[in-house]
């Protein structure tokens, strides 16, 4: 049988997730989806939202986000 894994606590910020790549792109990490979204687009301009989405930051994405070098640290709101 399988055992549910304890969510961890979400920081309160989003990033953006790319699909393909399945990780957080350009460290983008604001309060709000929306805000995200306009963080991305001013970074590459105009984008489909097929290959990248907002997605809620846990604690447990830490690893994710800075083992990429997308920041020097976990912002919480």
């Amino acid at each position: 049988m399988r055992k549910n894994k304890p969510k961890t606590p979400p920081t309160g910020m989003y990033g953006m997730w790319s699909r393909a790549q399945k990780r957080f792109i350009f460290g983008i990490q604001e309060p709000s989806k929306t805000k995200a979204r306009k963080a991305l687009e001013k970074e590459i301009g105009p984008f489909n939202t097929h290959y990248f989405y907002p997605k809620a930051i846990v604690e447990g994405h830490a690893d994710l986000m800075l083992r990429n070098g997308l920041g020097k640290e976990l912002k919480t709101k």
